[in-house]
């Protein structure tokens, strides 16, 4: 038996055999939460660059480069405003929260370790007379107001005309991680 410290004041006993086979049974609650939307984390992405997509310093947690890729299906494209509605760029935006979530959960094992987000950049590609780039950036910050219950999050979006592989859109985000 060990002990480990869970909150200020409680400590709980417990094995480590019992810890892992907990663990293994059960979703974490932010990921019960993104399956009650029914919705799936996937794996997580590559980066299609020369880029760390994780850095942890301290309790800081820095995501970058991530894009709309849904699980086992090819990346989202386009220009949103010409090739893609707004609702097809704000469920492209959702995708890539998704995304961030799955590599965040991966570097550093629970989700549940969000304490706060600090900021969500949302790059949107869209036509020069698109002008709803916010509506986009809406689906991953509605995404993570949902599951991480953080009533607003603090972002700001870049619009562009031209991106690199025609993405619709990329994110980045930076998150405050609490030890569990």
């Amino acid at each position: 038996m060990f002990c480990s410290r869970v909150h200020r004041n409680v400590t709980i006993f417990t094995t480590a055999l019992s810890r892992r086979h907990m663990a293994a049974a059960s979703l974490s609650e932010v990921e019960a939460k993104v399956h009650a939307l029914g919705l799936k984390l996937p794996e997580p992405g590559v980066p299609k660059g020369n880029f760390a997509q994780f850095i942890r310093v301290g309790n800081l947690a820095y995501l970058s480069g991530h894009l709309p890729q849904p699980e086992g299906k090819a990346l989202i494209v386009g220009k949103i405003g010409k090739d893609l509605t707004e609702e097809q760029g704000y469920e492209a935006a959702k995708y890539t929260g998704l995304n961030l979530c799955a590599t965040l959960k991966a570097n550093v094992g629970s989700l549940d370790k969000v304490k706060r987000i600090i900021k969500v950049t949302g790059f949107v590609n869209g036509t020069s007379t698109f002008g709803d780039q916010a509506k986009v950036v809406n689906g991953c910050s509605d995404l993570f107001s949902k599951i991480f219950d953080q009533d607003k999050v603090s972002r700001h979006f870049i619009f562009s005309r031209r991106y690199l592989c025609a993405i619709a859109v990329l994110f980045n985000i930076l998150w405050i991680i609490r030890q569990l």
